[in-house]
């Protein structure tokens, strides 16, 4: 096997250094093979000790769990839902006084008002994640395990 080019080394180091740099040294090893479309692959799997590889997971599916297209749909209902609430509750932190016209729509906002928007955004966030991973496991109505 030919070593790469030079070309193809660089994008490979700068991938490589944007996607441990935002990502951490764990996902960069899946980016990498993903991107480079490429593997290590171990000469001779008797001489290699258990730490130095893991092998392939595939993905065990439980009886009874809805098929990917349900949890799929069930999930993007459940984000649509949570971004709906988030209308309401900006309206209620607006009615309240807490938020004020002019930070939501000049962008010029107080000290308090950035706290309060960065907190919102956070909870959302925070609650995105979430229901998508119990939607994943089939944990939310409408997706659960039968």
């Amino acid at each position: 096997m030919r070593p790469p080019c030079m070309r193809r080394s660089t994008r490979d180091f700068i991938a490589d250094f944007g996607v441990s740099w935002s990502t951490g040294p764990a996902a960069t090893t899946r980016f990498h093979d993903l991107a480079t479309r490429s593997t290590v692959q171990i000469r001779d799997p008797a001489r290699a000790h258990p730490g130095q590889y893991i092998t392939e997971r595939a993905e065990v599916a439980v009886f009874g769990t809805p098929s990917r297209l349900r949890r799929a749909a069930i999930i993007c209902a459940y984000l649509l839902l949570l971004v709906i609430a988030l209308g309401i509750a900006v309206n209620g932190i607006v009615m309240a006084g807490v938020l004020s016209d002019r930070c939501l729509n000049d962008d010029c906002c107080s000290g308090g008002e950035r706290i309060t928007v960065l907190v919102t955004g956070v909870t959302l966030l925070v609650m995105m994640v979430a229901v998508i991973a119990l939607g994943w496991k089939g944990r939310l109505i409408g997706a659960r395990k039968q």
